[in-house]
């Protein structure tokens, strides 16, 4: 009897760290961030944005009469077989987050490509959720050290010369992308459970256009099983 005793209040303890865990690691109510890339006197540096050096191509913002106010932040193409050039928030991690952009890819071929990033940590660990013209897909997938995997790929209709709106988000390892409005990509994948910095994803031997960025905080839908490990050390150590 005591043994059972025992287990069920083990088991109570448990269930109040998880709700516990839930409470102290729900997201403060931040408001969402957005970016229009016609600030007035910036460069690309002054957007609150980190370029990570790793990064191939440059970043600037420049006149383009297709994008909103008629003003983009472009990466040039880099150096074949660079990395991807990728340019973050530069604010507090975020593990469950929106974020949509327009964006346009410049040329043909596989280096026509424009995306978004997500849980980016480093340069070789992140989600990118990507169009691209060849063929015309919307591609969900995880880098990690040394290689991208890709998790699920969609075929769509593009029109070579459009601008595109991509919206991805991730909530534990929940992962649903739409294009233009259209659900495309409904996945998960567990691999890059902790959070990392949001923003904009564009190929090492292409040039991309980006006319608008927001990025918005998500309230998890569970616990992560990583959040309770403060909270069980904190217990133990006051035993």
């Amino acid at each position: 009897m005591r043994a059972v005793t025992t287990a069920a209040g083990a088991l109570c303890a448990l269930a109040a760290v998880f709700v516990g865990s839930m409470i102290v690691r729900s997201p403060r109510s931040a408001p969402s961030r957005k970016w229009t890339f016609t600030e007035p006197g910036l460069g690309a540096s002054g957007l609150g944005l980190a370029m990570p050096a790793s990064s191939s191509g440059i970043w600037l913002l420049d006149d383009h009469p297709g994008a909103s106010g008629e003003r983009a932040l472009v990466n040039l193409a880099g150096d074949p077989g660079e990395r991807a050039a990728v340019a973050v928030v530069d604010a507090e991690p975020l593990r469950d987050a929106r974020v949509t952009a327009r964006c346009k890819a410049a040329g043909e071929g596989k280096s026509s490509s424009c995306g978004v990033v997500l849980r980016y940590g480093h340069a070789q660990g992140y989600y990118v959720v990507r169009v691209e013209k060849a063929p015309p897909a919307l591609v969900f997938a995880a880098v990690s050290p040394g290689s991208e995997r890709a998790i699920q790929t969609k075929p769509v209709d593009l029109r070579p010369a459009d601008w595109h709106v991509i919206e991805a988000e991730v909530r534990g390892d929940h992962i649903v992308a739409r294009l233009d409005g259209r659900a495309v990509i409904d996945a998960r994948d567990q691999n890059l459970p902790g959070p990392g910095a949001v923003g904009l994803w564009a190929p090492s031997e292409g040039i991309a256009y980006f006319d608008e960025m927001t990025v918005a905080p998500l309230t998890p839908a569970i616990a992560h099983p990583v959040d309770m490990l403060p909270i069980l050390l904190q217990q133990k150590a006051r035993r």
